[in-house]
């Protein structure tokens, strides 16, 4: 493979071998959203293609499938309901797109980058109370809102926010996968995460980079 970086070529030529005989691994991410409710403090992430409700924007892993995280990301997004993929992920909570979506407030979604993340592959605790801090990015040119499109920060890239994965996740289509998110939720007072115009969703979501690998499901390693 070519144009990848030194770290991919390594988790790539480590995967080839676990894949089954005549079988190529492919680069991808997997994207799960989840729309914010105002006090709710957990979101469950599966990566379960089988699942009800796939959005558009979203890409789940096959149950035939095995797929190999080399770096995982947190994002915040703000879309009308209607324009699925129109929507730009923030790595940090910018209040020039919140406010498209009402009276969100950038400040109280801070509580996404104060979190916790756990990742359980079936039985096994891969991750526990890793800090959802390390997801935060905030470019050196923060953006603006043009009517309803958010132009993007000059300064960002698909990394923005991805940190690397060590050791590396192995999901199994067969397999539970569980990612749980954790935040804190406001004592007394109600947090405005989710969008107050019921045209747009306020969301989270949960990147996984790394390698699909076909037919890979009955990996044991």
């Amino acid at each position: 493979m070519q144009n990848i970086s030194t770290r991919d070529r390594a988790l790539y030529d480590k995967v080839l071998k676990m894949a089954p005989q005549g079988t190529i691994p492919t680069l991808a991410t997997l994207r799960e959203e989840a729309v914010l409710v105002n006090n709710n403090g957990v979101y469950t992430f599966e990566f379960n293609e089988q699942r009800a409700g796939v959005r558009k924007t979203e890409t789940l892993l096959s149950i035939k499938d095995a797929f190999v995280a080399n770096r995982i990301g947190l994002k915040l997004l703000v879309e009308r309901k209607t324009k699925p993929g129109s929507g730009v992920l923030l790595a940090f909570p910018c209040q020039h797109a919140l406010v498209q979506a009402g009276a969100v407030s950038a400040q109280d979604l801070e509580a996404f980058f104060n979190g916790t993340l756990k990742v359980q592959i079936d039985q096994q605790v891969m991750m526990d109370r890793f800090s959802t801090r390390r997801f935060r990015h905030v470019p050196q040119t923060p953006g603006i809102v043009v009517a309803e499109a958010f132009t993007g920060p000059s300064q960002s890239s698909a990394d923005d926010g991805m940190v690397n994965v060590e050791p590396n996740l192995v999901l199994r289509g067969t397999k539970k996968n569980t990612f749980t998110l954790s935040v804190p939720t406001f004592d007394g007072v109600a947090a405005a995460w989710a969008a107050v115009d019921a045209a747009f969703d306020v969301r989270v979501v949960l990147l996984l980079d790394g390698f699909i690998i076909p037919g890979g499901a009955g990996l044991n390693s």
